[in-house]
């Protein structure tokens, strides 16, 4: 016996709801993963930047020392610049500058003897700054997320000897 027209139809109408239901479901469901996928992403870049920041920063002179103007912030600045994005999902990273929670600058710096040179002493902290504009955002959910990178090296930077035998 052959299933008549009507049958047929009712069974269609059946596939459509419950396929309609599915994707109810599963949009948002797919919507979320892209959004994890672009947060996963940025944080990667921004945890780079920061550690590859204050890992050259601290290769840098940290303060102005006997007439020589301090290096480390621009150092950190350059790395930040090459990873920066100006548009799209992820914005950044930006490095926050010195304040006075010191978010980027040096940190218990003391320098070595004047004329002597020598290893300073304390650390460079380096905090970056990345802004996610999220692709899928969901009704309720923000449309965009700010992320904060905190990294703190130890100064490597060593001064030369400037002093002259009598």
């Amino acid at each position: 016996m052959r299933p008549t027209i009507a049958s047929r139809q009712r069974v269609r109408g059946q596939s459509l709801v419950e396929l309609l239901g599915g994707l109810i479901v599963l949009i948002p469901v797919l919507m979320l993963l892209v959004d994890l996928v672009v947060i996963f992403m940025a944080v990667q870049v921004n945890d780079t930047a920061c550690r590859d920041a204050a890992r050259a920063a601290a290769n840098g002179r940290p303060i102005d020392y006997n007439g020589k103007s301090a290096t480390s912030f621009g150092r950190a600045q350059a790395v930040v610049n090459q990873l920066n994005k100006a548009g799209g999902y992820i914005v950044g990273p930006t490095l926050l500058p010195l304040d006075d929670g010191v978010k980027t600058g040096p940190v218990n710096v003391q320098p070595p003897p004047s004329d002597f040179g020598g290893q300073y002493q304390g650390s460079y902290r380096v905090t970056t700054e990345i802004t996610i504009n999220l692709p899928a955002s969901l009704p309720g959910l923000p449309s965009s997320i700010k992320l904060n990178s905190r990294q703190e090296f130890p100064i490597t930077f060593t001064e030369s000897n400037t002093s002259s035998p009598n």
